[in-house]
């Protein structure tokens, strides 16, 4: 579990890095106009991710536990059953892109005349290989399930390298923001066919054709739903605190506080990283029937990655000042510090949820988790509706 949780992270770190130092070329190449609207195709997509229902986790969670109790066969309908499901969602996904590029090239977003076909060519092309990788999604649960993430974490690394270092080549020959997205669609086709041999050679019992399975589905979608609830939840917990600054006080006060958030979610991603490996190892364990294990692995996971979270977080609070001047390249103002140590304290009280979370995933128990996202959108965005307006 802790090398599954090293390859894991590092999968993090690498794409973080990647990201961070790819912008300054991208936006050197496309111009800041352009790179602008390849930002705004990541922001499309995001949202069509609800379309799932949650059935890529539900898929990993029943993979892994019908695997923990030796029944293979049961573990190929889940997988063949998630394939014919992301791929109509990824069909109907990329249809409503098809469809409402125009407007939202002409209407939706400000965007410069001159621009807006070329907007609406690159929606196509990035509608098309949502649905490649939808598909590709549904392969990848076969080894996260069997808990091989050295193959989950460097199949990642590789395509996602290969295809920047590519959109970059292309861009260095002269080519623009559409070769960007046919690069890129080039590359979830490579994806695809990796992913495809991958999921074929680990669970030879399952067909790579797409087929029904109406107990299958519906075990998928119970699970799925509830998760999906979760996600809305978690959405409006995480994005209430922005809209509220941004509705009763100022823009600038939106931009303060993101600053500090920024560290906040970085850090404790990247513990919440190492927890993510728990999930299938639990379903396994609940599969196998091995409670006394299952509990021993809940108790010794959760002691050590909050005892992780308190040395990151610590470290976070001391140098708060230093960090947030070395980022901005000029010291903060008292409250932007304030709300960087506050949210590191808030990570610290947070860190045994990481691996309880992981704990009620892998015994099915997403309901609970819906619950208690759903509780804390309303609780944030509720206190956050009567003490900003004040202080306003």
């Amino acid at each position: 579990m802790v090398a599954n949780s090293l390859w894991n992270f590092a999968t993090f770190a690498a794409s973080a890095l990647l990201g961070f130092f790819s912008v300054r070329l991208f936006i050197q190449h496309l111009g800041l106009s352009q790179y602008g609207l390849l930002a705004l195709l990541n922001t499309l997509i995001a949202p069509l991710g609800l379309l799932n229902f949650g059935l890529g986790q539900a898929t990993v969670k029943f993979v892994a536990e019908n695997l923990g109790r030796g029944d293979a066969a049961a573990a190929a309908r889940h997988l063949q059953n998630t394939l014919l499901f992301n791929l109509v969602v990824g069909v109907v996904g990329a249809t409503i892109m098809v469809l409402s590029a125009g407007v939202l090239s002409r209407d939706v977003f400000k965007v410069a005349a001159e621009d807006q076909a070329l907007l609406s060519t690159a929606i196509h092309w990035t509608a098309v290989t949502w649905v490649v990788t939808q598909v590709s999604l549904t392969f990848t649960a076969v080894p996260t399930a069997q808990q091989n993430y050295r193959v989950v974490s460097m199949g990642t690394m590789l395509f996602s390298t290969m295809s920047m270092a590519f959109s970059l080549l292309v861009l260095v020959f002269g080519g623009g923001l559409v070769d960007v997205v046919k690069v890129r669609f080039v590359w979830s086709l490579c994806g695809l066919v990796g992913w495809a041999w991958c999921a074929r050679v680990s669970l030879p019992e399952a067909s790579l054709w797409p087929a029904y399975d109406r107990a299958a589905f519906r075990q998928g979608f119970g699970f799925g739903v509830w998760q999906t609830l979760a996600q809305v939840g978690g959405i409006f917990a995480n994005q209430a605190d922005r809209f509220l600054l941004g509705a009763y006080i100022s823009t600038d006060a939106v931009g303060l506080f993101n600053v500090p958030t920024i560290f906040f979610v970085t850090s404790y991603s990247a513990v919440s990283k190492l927890s993510e490996t728990l999930f299938p190892a639990f379903s396994a364990l609940e599969g196998h029937g091995d409670r006394e294990k299952l509990v021993q692995t809940l108790l010794r996971a959760g002691w050590l990655l909050t005892l992780l979270m308190v040395a990151v977080q610590s470290t976070l609070t001391v140098f708060a000042p230093d960090v947030l001047r070395l980022y901005m390249g000029h010291a903060m103002g008292a409250e932007v510090v304030q709300v960087l140590r506050i949210s590191a304290f808030v990570a610290v009280i947070s860190a045994p949820s990481l691996v309880v979370l992981q704990y009620v995933f892998g015994i099915g128990g997403t309901r609970w988790i819906a619950a208690m996202a759903i509780s804390s959108g309303l609780i944030n965005f509720s206190g956050g509706l009567i003490l900003v307006p004040r202080l306003g």
